[in-house]
C-alpha cells in the first residue's frame, strides 16, 4: 500500500493518518435502528469478515436476465416513495443501470458481518474520495454516492444473501425483525473524529423492509437452505 515509501518523515506521517483513521473507525458511535453500535470490542466469535457466499439465481421464462427481475420488484416496492426519499433516489438511479445479472451462480464476499447484542449487521468499507472534503462526507453527500455507483443494489444482494445464512445458523427462532439490524457503509476518509455520536458523517445506514427482502430472495434464488 506504499506506506513505507518516500522519506522518514513522510512513512512517520502516512502511518500516522492511517492508525487515526482505524482508531476513529474503532470507536465511532454509528446510529442505527435500535441506537447505537460500537466496532471496538466485537469479539471473533461475533463476526465473520470477508462472508463468502453463494447462490443459484432463478432463471425466469420471461425475465432472462436479473437486471429485469430486480426493477420488477424495486419498481413495485418503491413506485410511492415520496420525491427526494432514498428510495426515490435510487429508483431514479435504476432506471438507467444496464447491468444483467445472468441466470447461474452468484458469488461475492461481504465485508463485515458482526453480531452485537442479539442483532446481525452487515458492514461495508468504502475508500472513496468523494469531494474530498469533510462536509461531502454528510448524508446528502452519501446518499449521492450510494446511488452514483449503485451500492443500494449491493447491500440488497449483500442482504439476501445474510438473510439467508442467517436461516440457516438460526433455524426456526430466525426473524428478521427482531435479528437484523441493518447495514452499513463505512467511507474511511469521511468518519467523523471528534467523538461527537450525533455526527454521522462518512456513515450510511440503511435497514431493508422485510418483505423487500423477501420479494427478492423468492425472485434472485431457487436453491433451499442447507446447514449453517
Amino acid at each position: 500500500y506504499r506506506l513505507d515509501e518516500g522519506s522518514p518523515q513522510e512513512t512517520e506521517t502516512k502511518r500516522r493518518i492511517v492508525a487515526d483513521m482505524v482508531r476513529t473507525v474503532l470507536q465511532a458511535e454509528m446510529k442505527v435502528e435500535s441506537g447505537y453500535v460500537k466496532l471496538r470490542g466485537i469479539k471473533n466469535s461475533s463476526r465473520l469478515s470477508e462472508m463468502s457466499f453463494d447462490f443459484s439465481l432463478a432463471p425466469k421464462p420471461h425475465e432472462p436476465d436479473g437486471r429485469n427481475t430486480i426493477h420488477r420488484v424495486l419498481h413495485q416496492e418503491w413506485k410511492d416513495a415520496p420525491k427526494g426519499s432514498d428510495e426515490y433516489i435510487f429508483l431514479e438511479r435504476l432506471r438507467s443501470w444496464q447491468t444483467k445479472i445472468p441466470a447461474g451462480f452468484m458469488t461475492g464476499s461481504i465485508d463485515l458481518l458482526f453480531e452485537q447484542n442479539g442483532k446481525y449487521y452487515i458492514l461495508d468499507w468504502k475508500s472513496n474520495s468523494l469531494t474530498r472534503r469533510q462536509d461531502g462526507f454528510n448524508r446528502k453527500g452519501l446518499l449521492a454516492e450510494m446511488a452514483s455507483h449503485a451500492y443500494f443494489l449491493q447491500y440488497l444482494i449483500y442482504t439476501v444473501a445474510a438473510h439467508r445464512y442467517l436461516e440457516q445458523c438460526l433455524g426456526a427462532e430466525y426473524d428478521y425483525d427482531k435479528h437484523f439490524g441493518g447495514i452499513l457503509y463505512v467511507f474511511l476518509r469521511g468518519v467523523n473524529q471528534n467523538g461527537d455520536k450525533t455526527n454521522q458523517d462518512g456513515i450510511f445506514y440503511a435497514k431493508p423492509q422485510k418483505h423487500l427482502i423477501e420479494k427478492l430472495t423468492d425472485a434472485l434464488t431457487n436453491s433451499t437452505p442447507g446447514g449453517c
